[in-house]
């Protein structure tokens, strides 16, 4: 069933190093190697699943200090932090659009 989704917390770029340019499956071993857990991974849909990193315009996040919780109102926005991170709030109706679609709609007005 649909929902109104909100989300806030922050996220810091994942330096993929040699790996930036590798294949999603080679992306995915290499974050495994460094520490995060990846659920869930669709190669042929470009897609993973994981509670602590999130893939936005072809770029890995690290999702840190994430609390969600429920409302109605349509919120995404975007602030970059002076320590190299993205602060992010986000609240949307999950039937229109996912997390990473939101975060995405956030990051496009922010990030130029």
């Amino acid at each position: 069933m649909s929902s109104t989704e909100f989300h806030t917390g922050k996220l810091k770029k994942i330096d993929m190093g040699p790996y930036e340019n590798e294949t999603l499956k080679e992306k995915v071993t290499y974050l495994t190697r460094i520490g995060h857990e990846i659920t869930y991974v669709d190669i042929d849909d470009d897609y993973i699943e994981s509670d602590t990193i999130v893939k936005v315009n072809g770029m890995f996040y690290e999702i840190l200090d994430h609390v969600s919780a429920r409302d109605e109102q349509d919120i995404m926005e975007a602030t970059e932090n002076p320590d190299g991170t993205i602060s992010f709030i986000l609240q949307f109706y999950n039937g229109g659009c996912g997390f990473e679609e939101a975060l995405e709609c956030a990051l496009e007005e922010t990030i130029k």
